[in-house]
């Protein structure tokens, strides 16, 4: 029973290290080793690859339906890479690697962390995520101030100019990740955090809310991102849904609108997110010009392409595909020695170009299967007035259905955000949880 819980245990803290390098992992590349860019863009991998192996030593790894069918098409995926290896000459084997490690090395981690996890967990790393808000927020804002040539914006090449350059000569502040997407990602999981907070009585203190309230929205302010501004908004739109289905647990639903309108009227006071503001809106305007030049330039038009999109490049993909990971970053760095798009932009189109229609549609649609499987699982409980469930699923949704999982940080809030998801349903002392698993786990091994 000492050794069976000592092992879960380092799956635990196995888990928190995911958490931790996930965060770091940006600032580690762009500011302390941007020599070793490369290949610390695996650095989570080995974590992953520890929690999978101590699972199954303890009889933690879940035997499920969707699990399952996971295991199963890695297998299958792992066939069709060795095809197009053996097929297509322009294929690569450390591209093909990278692409099914992009695919599924970490997928399983969804359904993991709920085994080992519960509720009180996700609880302290929702502290953990608040109390980094504020540090974020005032990183984002000497980015946001500090021209684009500055130290505290170089990217992880350790290029002089290594962050997006927009209106008014500003770069789009990526925090400590490496890029804007993981800054809008992390404020969209913060957001979640705050908002139960403020749904729930005595999760957090007031002073951390308080800090949590107005650095993110100062955050948001500077991000100039509209991909971070959605994704708060997705998350706020819990707020609504938890209302109607327990409106018992909605009665705080009004103050935290006004806690709101009043954090945005005490920052409008602060110069940076006023100019931040400005800049945010000067894009709008712009994208509202494009549209009239170009009608499919504007935010919807780009949504619908997002999925649409991958029913245009049908007639262009072989059977096959192009091979798995060729539409990464990474093949892009590793073949032409810049980051671009070499199949699509689209997260559909590319999985389907990579993978052929066959095998690429199959992928989308196990990830649209755990995104219901999810959704249902967190409507029934925000039914009964747990609304953590429900906040986490709407951060992890996008990157779930169609996230560019082949960048490094997006992968891992898929896999961490959409495993919290499921941890929170977990709503059991952590004490007599890990003592009942502990004799379920001892039970399997009799």
């Amino acid at each position: 029973m000492n050794s069976l819980n000592k092992n879960l245990k380092f799956v635990k803290l196995a888990i928190w290290l995911y958490f931790w390098l996930l965060i770091f992992e940006g600032a580690i590349r762009k500011w302390i080793f941007p020599g070793l860019s490369g290949p610390l863009l695996i650095i989570r991998d080995p974590v992953v690859l520890a929690i999978y192996f101590s699972a199954m030593r303890t009889g933690c790894f879940p035997k499920r339906f969707i699990m399952n069918l996971i295991l199963f098409l890695g297998f299958l995926f792992i066939i069709l890479g060795l095809l197009q290896l053996l097929t297509n000459p322009e294929a690569n084997l450390f591209i093909t690697i990278f692409g099914w490690r992009a695919y599924f090395l970490h997928l399983p981690l969804i359904y993991i962390i709920p085994t080992i996890f519960t509720i009180s967990d996700v609880k302290k790393m929702g502290k953990w995520v608040l109390l980094l808000s504020p540090a974020m927020a005032i990183i984002m804002i000497m980015q946001f101030s500090s021209p684009s040539t500055a130290f505290i914006n170089a990217g992880t090449m350790g290029d002089e100019v290594g962050q997006i350059v927009g209106v008014g000569n500003r770069i789009r502040p990526p925090g400590l990740f490496s890029f804007i997407s993981g800054a809008a990602q992390f404020l969209a999981f913060a957001t979640s955090f705050m908002l139960w907070g403020l749904l729930t009585s005595k999760i957090y203190s007031k002073w951390l809310l308080l800090c949590a309230v107005i650095s993110i929205p100062l955050a948001l302010g500077v991000s100039t991102s509209r991909t971070s501004v959605i994704g708060c908004l997705l998350v706020f739109m819990a707020l609504p849904i938890q209302f109607i289905l327990n409106p018992a647990s909605g009665k705080r639903i009004p103050m935290i609108f006004i806690s709101a309108f009043a954090s945005l009227f005490f920052l409008s006071y602060i110069p940076a997110f006023s100019e931040g503001l400005d800049i945010f809106s000067q894009r709008l305007e712009n994208v509202s010009r494009s549209y009239n030049a170009d009608p499919g330039a504007d935010l919807p038009s780009r949504i619908a392409e997002d999925f649409l999109g991958v029913f245009d490049v049908i007639d262009l993909v072989p059977l096959l595909g192009y091979g798995m990971g060729m539409g990464t970053n990474f093949a892009s760095i590793f073949l032409t020695g810049e980051a671009t798009f070499l199949l699509a932009e689209g997260e559909w189109s590319r999985v389907v170009l990579e993978s052929g229609i066959y095998f690429g549609f199959v992928f989308i649609l196990l990830r649209v299967l755990i995104l219901l499987n999810m959704a249902w699982l967190s409507l029934k409980a925000s039914a009964i007035g747990n609304s953590l469930p429900l906040l986490l699923f709407l951060f992890a949704a996008p990157g779930i259905l169609n996230g560019q999982i082949g960048q490094p940080t997006t992968l891992g809030f898929v896999a961490l955000g959409g495993g919290l998801c499921l941890a929170a349903l977990n709503n059991m002392n952590e004490e007599r949880y890990d003592e009942l698993r502990a004799i379920q786990v001892d039970s399997k091994t009799l």
